[in-house]
């Protein structure tokens, strides 16, 4: 008979009464307060561990972490890109009017500009991260979605990522030159 060795618990062993969610919350809980050159210096566990010991991370959201699915962002150019960056914000919140029509599906926003229309709406976000490249601004928005192709998000997330923009232009003056939507699940990127 010969002996056979697994590196880990067979997936189906593991009780998880984690949701989408609560992964989704931790992770990007994890992405606002993790130091990028510690962790490209000390790895992505030693930086859970400093959040944890530092109470940014409670035990529960340790342990929704994928830290593989970390490890490939940390290895990823969009990383480097943030890591060489000269300013980086994080976790912006934001809150700005937007005429109704900015949600139908087929609106243009090129050109548009603040408008002091009576009939608005108001938008309320945070933006995950945004990185000044070249002068220029480049928006990222990170996704924990369990997807099969990084197209996906693109067709579901489009119009956020696009009002996410407008209110970087409105509320910072901020040009965005590039939308990045970050697939946690597939280590992909999407850029438009």
């Amino acid at each position: 008979i010969e002996n056979f060795i697994a590196n880990s618990k067979p997936s189906f062993l593991y009780k998880s009464n984690l949701s989408g969610v609560d992964v989704g919350n931790a992770t990007h809980k994890f992405m606002c307060y993790a130091n990028f050159e510690n962790i490209s210096k000390y790895g992505v566990k030693k930086e859970i561990d400093f959040l944890y010991n530092r109470g940014f991370l409670n035990k529960s959201e340790c342990n929704a972490l994928c830290i593989p699915s970390l490890e490939n962002f940390v290895n990823s150019n969009l990383f480097n890109r943030i890591l060489n960056s000269e300013k980086v914000i994080r976790e912006h919140r934001f809150l700005v009017k937007i005429l109704p029509e900015f949600l139908n599906n087929d609106f243009n926003f090129k050109n548009v500009k603040e408008t002091e229309n009576k009939n608005f709406i108001v938008l309320q976000g945070a933006i995950d991260c945004a990185f000044l490249e070249n002068d220029k601004y480049v928006l990222v928005d990170y996704k924990t979605d369990k997807i099969s192709d990084i197209s996906e998000l693109f067709d579901k997330y489009n119009k956020q990522v696009e009002l996410y923009k407008y209110a970087l232009k409105i509320s910072e003056n901020i040009d965005v030159k590039e939308t990045i939507l970050y697939s946690f699940s597939l280590g992909e990127s999407y850029s438009f």
